[in-house]
């Protein structure tokens, strides 16, 4: 009797760890986890511009006044009333095969955009873009953004 008690509080105490094991770790769980109804978004940002800098020849940022262009610049989602439903972030720049010292490509994706009749996509502080449900299902989700420098 006293060993099956024993055991009793064990089990009692271990299923107790589990469930709040579980409930520390869905938070982090659920951003990898697709959830109903949403979509995601995915696209990049390439900067055209001279001043290039980078890391060998396979990385790169911006320069020259594009300091502020470089991986890990905010990719935020609102939703038609103005309110964030989404954010991600730029990965590392990448040059492309041939022009690199003008080019840098920043992928980007964003997972459990919720459903709405407007997005408005802003990158970092280079401004907004605006999007129809409609216009999105159209681009199969991908949104493509350049930044120029102006010729003079």
């Amino acid at each position: 009797m006293k060993i099956s008690r024993i055991a009793s509080v064990v089990v009692l105490a271990l299923a107790q760890t589990a469930v709040g094991i579980a409930l520390a770790v869905s938070p982090v769980m659920a951003q990898f986890v697709k959830q109903p109804n949403t979509n995601q978004i995915s696209g990049y940002l390439e900067l055209i511009a001279s001043g290039m800098r980078g890391y060998g020849t396979s990385t790169c940022y911006g320069g020259r006044g594009y300091d502020d262009v470089t991986e890990g610049m905010s990719v935020i989602v609102k939703n038609e009333e103005g309110k964030i439903i989404a954010i991600g972030k730029t990965e590392a720049g990448i040059r492309p095969e041939t022009d690199s010292s003008v080019r840098c490509i920043f992928d980007f994706k964003i997972d459990n955009v919720p459903k709405s009749s407007f997005y408005t996509i802003g990158i970092g502080r280079r401004g907004e873009m605006t999007f129809s449900y409609q216009e999105m299902e159209q681009r199969k989700w991908q949104i493509t953004a350049v930044l120029s420098q102006s010729r003079k």
